[in-house]
């Protein structure tokens, strides 16, 4: 289909196939399966498979959303350590809110966001740990160091595939 041009059909049959092969794999499943199949349905679910890009912006621009709901909480930053010698919790607003998401999401450092870092004030205790803005931040970066390599892949696939078919 691909070869023919038709690359949205192409598209939703590599999908439906990826589906699948993960229910079969699901439905044999064996404990060491178990972080693989995660994997697969967490693709599934930011990019598609690779196929539905869509997804992936739409999943990156809800964690910076979310993030900048998080930080315009009061207490929920700090400035950083090299512009304060205290702790000095602040209210951000939305607009200090989203730079402070923007450089935890992104892989590398935003100006904007350096001011403020995540504070250890505690969201909510749970019976074992107590969980603070920290640990969200935390979370946000990791999955902005997770999301942005399949970002780069699905622009480089799509740049590659428009090499392609230009010099042949």
């Amino acid at each position: 289909l691909r070869t023919a041009g038709n690359d949205e059909a192409a598209n939703d049959v590599y999908f439906d196939q990826r589906q699948r092969e993960l229910r079969i794999r699901r439905d044999r499943m064996t404990v060491g399966d178990v972080p693989a199949i995660g994997w697969e349905y967490f693709l599934r679910l930011v990019s598609g498979f690779g196929v539905r890009p869509l997804r992936l912006v739409l999943s990156v621009l809800l964690l910076i959303f979310f993030g900048t709901l998080f930080y315009m909480q009061p207490g929920a930053v700090t400035l950083s350590e090299a512009n304060s010698q205290s702790e000095n919790l602040a209210k951000l607003n939305w607009l200090d809110a989203l730079e402070v998401s923007l450089n935890q999401t992104l892989p590398f450092d935003i100006d904007a966001g350096k001011k403020w870092t995540p504070s250890e004030k505690v969201i909510f205790q749970t019976l074992f740990p107590a969980i603070r803005f920290a640990e969200i931040g935390t979370l946000q970066t990791i999955l902005g160091w997770v999301l942005a390599p399949i970002g780069f892949a699905l622009v480089a696939s799509r740049l590659w595939k428009d090499y392609v078919t230009t010099t042949t």
